[in-house]
């Protein structure tokens, strides 16, 4: 007795270059701010000044990829805000 499968025939598309540019960027962008928060962390001596711009870089970061992959920079403002 023969077996046919009847499994969906898969089609692999080409990559997308504009969006894998776009991860990757998005990717460095995040990476920078990580660095210069490293830097900020174990170059500064422990005070308000160290903490206030921890708190900025991290509101930053937090704005970025909320815009970026929840895909908010792209609506309208008063969906935004």
């Amino acid at each position: 007795m023969a077996h046919h499968s009847h499994e969906p025939q898969v089609t692999v598309l080409p990559p997308n270059k504009e969006k894998i540019k776009k991860l990757w960027t998005v990717a460095g962008i995040l990476g920078a701010i990580t660095a210069v928060e490293f830097i900020v962390a174990f170059s500064m001596p422990h005070g308000a000044m160290k903490t206030s711009i921890f708190v900025v870089m991290t509101i930053v970061k937090a704005a970025y990829i909320v815009g970026e992959f929840m895909h908010l920079r792209y609506e309208s403002k008063v969906l935004l805000w």
